[in-house]
């Protein structure tokens, strides 16, 4: 692709996200509820009323005072609120200048978190591109990250709902794929320094931690790189043992607000703070219900995925780009879901917890276009088929009147949404 046409195709993303950043929410203060809220109720906190009072707190019935100190509890960790200050502070920032409301709960913040979100999509889209660009032309990687942002619910949690922590750590998980690229699968650094390096992995890797914990699982695939890539995999820890405990240091660092926090509300360093949930269902794990079911189920409600999911399956004894232990991931991160007491992950469009890997099957969807148009029918249908499966994931996006789930929710009600998209 020439230079030319790349920034057309940039100038064009930049348009129709600041059309949909203005256009999808007329009240946007109003993204600022439920889980969402949970997440950025630490900014308020912290930089308009100084302490955690139900002041900061939009909806006081879901948010409540923590039983023994009366202050504000948010059972989610403080990662997602770390990535939104920037925006936060503009638009506070934004209030004070011309006088308006600061409470933290306008449309002016809520504004802020829609930008926030859209920043957030296309710095993550960025590190793919050059990512995959290594392996597969521009044309390709920019088709396969189309198909993998209007084909699924990532559209979702990006413009319509862009409180929720998903974003972030698809962000987060983006540049985890070319950080470990760069580090395992090269064995690059930054230029003159490997502790920063490290360093630097440390910390991304805390911060996908500390927003959803069970994201840890991704930690297999540099271990994988290595295993792969290096004669002796003791050795290679041996020798690289000073940088590894300096990541692993810095891994903490994030996490210092939010231990700070749970000391300040409870009197302990560490809390679990989701009370009575828990992964109830370990021995008889929901996993075709997680998949195919009604109630969110991602294959139903985002069938792009299936493309790459087949293209990783077809080449997991080849393995060229490491496609097994991709699979690994996602079967390990089924059973986890699977797993969950609220196995559907409650009022969601799709399955909500699988959004931020969705960053781990661009790379096998651009490697099955670039397959498929080797001969041209091939590739005339292929394409045709990601167009197709991208107005459904569209029409259904905009379709959406939440909840899809719960007793009166079928595959009937899934049905009647679906035929509508087709039947005119």
């Amino acid at each position: 692709m020439n230079n030319a046409a790349f920034r057309i195709f940039v100038f064009t993303c930049l348009l129709f996200t600041v059309y949909l950043v203005f256009s999808t929410h007329k009240e946007p203060g109003k993204v600022i509820w439920s889980d969402g809220e949970g997440y950025y109720v630490y900014l308020p906190s912290v930089f308009i009323f100084h302490d955690f009072v139900k002041d900061a707190v939009r909806d006081t019935g879901y948010i409540k005072a923590f039983q023994d100190t009366g202050k504000i509890f948010s059972k989610y960790t403080c990662g997602v609120a770390i990535l939104e200050m920037p925006f936060f502070l503009a638009s506070h920032w934004y209030t004070k200048l011309f006088g308006l409301l600061s409470t933290g709960k306008t449309d002016i913040y809520g504004r802020g978190l829609c930008w926030s979100a859209a920043f957030y999509l296309w710095a993550g889209m960025i590190f793919l591109y050059y990512y995959i660009k290594k392996y597969y032309s521009s044309y390709i990687t920019m088709l396969a990250i189309a198909g993998i942002l209007c084909g699924t619910n990532l559209y979702f949690y990006t413009f319509l709902a862009p409180s929720m922590s998903h974003i972030y750590s698809f962000f987060l998980f983006s540049v985890f794929l070319w950080k470990s690229d760069f580090m395992f699968r090269q064995k690059l650094q930054i230029k003159g320094s490997e502790a920063l390096t490290w360093a630097l992995f440390g910390l991304l890797l805390g911060m996908i931690v500390l927003i959803r914990p069970t994201n840890i699982i991704i930690f297999l695939l540099p271990l994988y790189q290595i295993q792969r890539t290096e004669n002796n995999f003791i050795s290679y820890v041996k020798e690289k043992m000073r940088y590894i405990m300096l990541a692993a240091l810095c891994f903490f660092i994030p996490w210092i607000p939010q231990f700070m926090y749970w000391k300040y509300i409870s009197g302990n360093w560490i809390i679990w703070s989701y009370s009575d949930e828990g992964f109830h269902f370990w021995m008889e794990p929901k996993l075709l219900r997680v998949l195919f079911d009604p109630w969110n189920g991602w294959i139903l409600y985002s069938p792009m995925v299936v493309l790459p999911l087949v293209y990783l399956w077809w080449n997991r004894n080849r393995n060229q780009h490491h496609e097994r232990i991709y699979l690994y991931i996602f079967l390990l991160a089924t059973y986890i879901f699977s797993s969950w007491w609220a196995w559907w992950f409650g009022g969601a469009f799709g399955h909500r917890s699988y959004v931020e890997f969705l960053a781990f099957l661009v790379l096998p969807l651009a490697g099955l276009i670039h397959v498929s148009w080797r001969k041209k029918w091939a590739g005339i249908a292929l394409t045709s088929l990601i167009i197709l499966l991208c107005y459904y994931n569209l029409g259904l996006t905009y379709a959406y009147r939440p909840p899809w789930d719960g007793a009166g929710w079928t595959y009937e009600s899934w049905w009647s949404v679906v035929r509508n998209l087709f039947i005119f």
